[in-house]
């Protein structure tokens, strides 16, 4: 797959092209609908299939008040798109130079000048150009006036709920993992360097591998089962996400995320480790002392092991 990050760069591919626009944060089952269409055609008729996507996110940059945080790093957005199959993602600089483009600008001058599309998918609520002016009735206008095929794909229900990022997002804020996982279509993860915390854990006799995720965003507060990767090699694992309560007062504290790996021994600083949460067992809470809380560690650790076995 090619990777361009100016449009420039898009030379010689090969043609008829279909291409599909989004954000693709998760690349969940939605997201995979679109890549799967554009694929699809590209193959039967021996040509490309692109996906422009945009860096930053434009609420970023449009309204950065409103603190925009993605699921996924950008590093597993380009090892999902990887697996899809696709000839190359155009991930394009947004600005707000770039964001006062007009709608049939963004068409006629942009699309059709750089990728000249002779198919195009796109999500049922897929809008353009400067304050998303650009509606349905202009892109359906504009396909049939160059001849391009137009796909617009209707919401993609998974257990009843639309597979977004905005409803897996809501389904993690409520500990509600198996919901994300149907809608992503895998296990949703953390990943960060193991960095050195304050060695609470190894005096409790469950030391921890403590991550600061490469994404703002955290899950329900709580204590998780887990699968920890952590150099090629999978862990079964007992985490806590949360501020410490026991230790700390008040809620002015950052998050933590502290991973106890079942039955491993051995030093892992400085790796990075993947964290895919498989199961809330509970909400985090303060104890009344470290025995109360080694006795409730102790049977975290045997939950997560009954779970994961």
């Amino acid at each position: 797959m090619k990777w361009w990050t100016d449009v420039r760069e898009i030379q010689n591919i090969k043609h008829p092209v279909a291409l599909t626009i989004g954000n693709f944060d998760g690349v969940h089952r939605g997201h995979q609908e679109l890549l799967r269409r554009v694929i699809d055609w590209a193959r039967l008729r021996e040509g490309s299939s692109l996906l422009l996507t945009f860096y930053p996110h434009p609420l970023q940059v449009l309204h950065p008040e409103k603190k925009h945080v993605r699921l996924f790093d950008q590093e597993d957005q380009r090892e999902q798109l990887d697996k899809m199959g696709l000839t190359g993602v155009l991930q394009q600089s947004f600005s707000r130079d770039f964001s006062q483009m007009s709608g049939a600008d963004f068409l006629e001058k942009y699309l059709l000048k750089f990728f000249q599309p002779q198919c195009l998918v796109v999500g049922h609520d897929f809008s353009f150009g400067q304050n998303r002016e650009g509606h349905q009735q202009l892109l359906q206008a504009f396909c049939q006036q160059k001849g391009i095929e137009l796909q617009i794909v209707d919401p993609l229900r998974v257990s009843g709920a639309v597979a977004s990022t905005s409803k897996i997002r809501e389904a993690l804020l409520s500990g509600n993992l198996e919901l994300a996982r149907e809608l992503l279509g895998r296990n949703y993860y953390l990943r960060g360097v193991i960095e050195k915390g304050d060695a609470r854990g190894r005096t409790l006799g469950f030391p921890t591998a403590n991550i600061k995720p490469a994404v703002d965003f955290f899950p329900k507060i709580g204590v998780y089962a887990c699968r920890a990767t952590v150099g090629g090699i999978t862990h079964n694992a007992v985490t806590n996400i949360g501020l410490n309560r026991t230790f700390v007062e008040g809620e002015s504290h950052p998050i933590k995320v502290e991973a106890h790996l079942l039955g491993f021994q051995g030093d892992i600083y400085g790796k990075t480790m993947k964290l895919e949460l498989m199961q809330y067992l509970r909400e985090e809470k303060k104890f009344s002392g470290i025995e109360e809380l080694k006795t409730q560690i102790a049977l975290d650790a045997e939950a997560a092991k009954r779970i994961l076995s």
